[in-house]
């Protein structure tokens, strides 16, 4: 038990390191200080220690990627994106607007075209016609604006950009009125999933 407790804590200790700058030297210094004092410690043992460091780091950096394809496009004013709709859509009836994460698959914009690109953004629409065809699981094209957040300067400020980060999302992605065209309803019900506070999508064709 102390030794799942041991592994649990460097594990946790990884994903921490993993949220630092330079976070692979620090892993690397951590990991050689194990190294050091492993006589103490059976080579097995210093073995998983290491592992369970290495794979808290990896889980944080793979979670909390830094940009994705739509990312590095960051502003386009008239982009059309194509993808399924991931999480059940929000509908703010005050403001007459919806929004909902959204996978998308390809995106097209001033001549140019991005191909199975996979990438998470969230999507606000306002006042959408169409809220019939906006349910989990559809596939979708959408016409709008794409946009990448500002991360806060006050660290003790909200900061938008960290919480769609960790939602998997990079961009944020705005819509008008009759934006979405309906493509396709998945082939069997989402009723009981809902991948709003997923990282970890994927569009089958």
């Amino acid at each position: 038990m102390n030794k799942i407790i041991f592994l649990t804590t460097f594990y946790i200790l990884g994903l921490i390191i993993g949220n630092i700058d330079y976070s692979i030297v620090l892993g690397l210094i951590l990991i050689f200080f194990v190294l050091i004092y492993r006589k103490n410690i059976k080579n097995n043992f210093a073995l998983l220690i290491i592992l369970a460091l290495a794979f808290g780091i990896l889980n944080y950096q793979i979670r909390n990627k830094e940009e994705d394809k739509l990312s590095e496009v960051g502003f386009a004013n008239n982009i059309v994106i194509t993808g399924r709709i991931l999480s059940t859509p929000e509908f703010i009836k005050e403001k007459d607007k919806i929004r909902f994460y959204f996978e998308v698959k390809d995106a097209n914009f001033e001549d140019e075209k991005l191909e199975n690109i996979n990438c998470k953004t969230f999507v606000t629409i306002n006042n959408p016609d169409n809220i019939n065809e906006i349910k989990i699981g559809n596939i979708v094209e959408i016409k709008g604006k794409l946009r990448t957040p500002i991360a806060s300067s006050n660290p003790y400020q909200f900061d938008y950009s960290k919480y769609l980060k960790r939602k998997g999302a990079l961009t944020t992605f705005y819509g008008e009125k009759d934006c979405l065209q309906l493509i396709q309803e998945p082939d069997f019900s989402y009723s009981n999933l809902d991948f709003n506070n997923s990282s970890c999508f994927c569009i089958t064709s």
